[in-house]
């Protein structure tokens, strides 16, 4: 189990994003990690922009490498409580021809004061090129453990810097 933990809080550095999609650098990984699927490679990078209100928004612009040409899957799973409103929880998409991929779903009850938890992962098809990339998102990102780390390690730089 811990191991898993440290893959969620090392793997998501960087993966949330709130502005918005189109004005987010884009940056290829091409790095093979240890993942709950096995041996893949993560160069999907991923990008998100979550819209808050009585329905929220949550967009993903994953970026997969140009030259590969099979078919994805994502998936997206609902935390407890959280509903669907629109948009495909699941499915499977052609290879997109400029690497770029943008998938949208509106959901319900991810912004109420108890945390709530939405996962998402893409995989690529071809059983010779394991491509796959995968976040949680909290509706309280702002004080989740990741953010402390994140500040933690800017107070860090900042006192070395002194």
């Amino acid at each position: 189990m811990p191991a898993i933990i440290l893959f969620l809080l090392f793997g998501l550095t960087g993966c949330f994003n709130s502005n918005k999609l189109n004005s987010v650098a884009a940056e290829q990984l091409s790095v093979s990690q240890f993942a709950y699927r096995g041996a893949v490679e993560k160069s999907i990078d991923l990008k998100f922009n979550v819209q808050k209100s009585e329905t929220t928004e949550i967009s993903v612009r994953a970026n997969i490498p140009e030259n590969y040409k099979e078919n994805l899957t994502y998936k997206w799973s609902l935390g407890s409580g959280v509903d669907l409103e629109s948009g495909l929880l699941s499915s499977s998409i052609s290879p997109p021809k400029n690497g770029k991929v943008f998938l949208t779903i509106k959901v319900k009850n991810f912004n109420l004061t108890k945390t709530k938890y939405i996962r998402f992962e893409i995989v690529g098809t071809d059983p010779n090129r394991r491509i796959f990339a995968d976040a949680i998102l909290s509706s309280n990102q702002e004080n989740s453990f990741e953010e402390i780390v994140k500040e933690i390690e800017t107070l860090k730089k900042e006192e070395a810097a002194k």
